[in-house]
This record gives C-alpha cells, structure tokens and sequence, in this order.
C-alpha cells in the first residue's frame, strides 16, 4: 500500500478510518478527501469519484452498497452534525456518485435534534448505528426518494472517538465517555 500511496502525497496525519466496499478499500484520515485503492500496487490511490469540492470527512465507512462520510468540512466550515452518502456500487465497484439526483441513492442529512458531533458509525445487522458523543441513532434502509430513514435510538449515550465500537455475536460494543456498553439496536448495558 506504501508503494500506492506514494504518488498521491498522501498525509499522515490525521485520524484514520477506512473500511471495505464491495472488496475495494477505503481511507480517510479526515485532512485530505477521502482515497480508494484497486489492490495494485502499480496503481496508486485516488480520491473518491464526484467526491465534492473542498470537502472533507471525519470518518468512513461502508453499510451495504453505500458509503457514509460523517463530520463534514466544506470550505473550511466544519458541521460536525451532517452526514453524506453516496450513490450504491455495483459488486466490486466504489460509487461512482456523491451528488444527490432523482436517478441515484446519494443524500445527506444533518443529525442536529441532539448536541454534539457525528463521530463514527457501523453496520449492525441490517442497519447502520451513527455514534454522536452523547448519543446514538439508527440509519435504516428504505429506498425511493428518501433512502434512509433516521431515528434517535439512545439520547444519552455515544462514543468516546473514532474506532471505539467493534461488532460482536450481534450487538456493538461501545467505549463511550463514561462507560463501556454493549447493545443490540434497541437496548443497551
């Protein structure tokens, strides 16, 4: 990957998160827009197709055929509240679409009914649990002209920082700022 990434001047600063898309890794390390790489070492890395303009993300991750960037910078203005999401992928393919259109699943949303930054998120079963600091909510798949529906799940528990939940036996496992918890999608201990 070292050889991959050298053209590109990529950072290494930053915190890094990545996951895997349909078998195409996927990094952020929320100073530079977010990169794909094909898995040849003769390619280098490149920016996300239709990534917007002067945006970058604080995180990364994959939920069925979609990527979702949480803490968005644009134009050097952070709202650490909204989300993007992209157009699904074909299998084995990265999206080629990030610009909302009648024709495409890309869309964003602003998770602003509760204090706090979008921290970090992750796939749990057939939905997607976004992690704010103090509190949690569910991203549910939906289709048609709004994608995916949102609902607070839990108002007074997040995530400490960035890759402090893992997935196990069905239910994530969460570092918040007081506590560890573990939940199934409805209910945590």
């Amino acid at each position: 990957l070292k050889a991959a990434m050298a053209p590109q001047s990529v950072s290494t600063d930053g915190e890094w998160t990545g996951c895997v898309l349909n078998g195409v890794p996927v990094l952020n390390n929320g100073k530079q827009p977010p990169f794909w790489w094909n898995g040849d070492i003769s390619n280098p890395i490149q920016t996300l197709p239709d990534w917007p303009v002067d945006t970058l993300c604080g995180s990364i991750a994959a939920f069925k055929y979609n990527l979702i960037a949480m803490d968005i910078t644009t134009a050097s203005v952070r709202t650490q509240e909204h989300m993007l999401w992209s157009d699904a992928a074909d299998p084995g393919q990265i999206p080629d679409s990030w610009t909302a259109g009648p024709d495409n699943q890309a869309g964003s949303n602003i998770l602003a009914d509760t204090a706090g930054a979008i921290i970090d998120g992750k796939a749990l079963r057939d939905s997607f649990i976004l992690y704010k600091n103090h509190s949690t909510y569910v991203m549910d798949y939906v289709g048609g002209q709004f994608v995916f529906s949102f609902r607070l799940l839990f108002n007074n528990s997040g995530i400490q920082s960035r890759n402090c939940v893992v997935e196990l036996r069905g239910k994530h496992w969460v570092l918040t700022d007081t506590d560890l918890i573990t939940h199934d999608g409805n209910t945590y201990k």
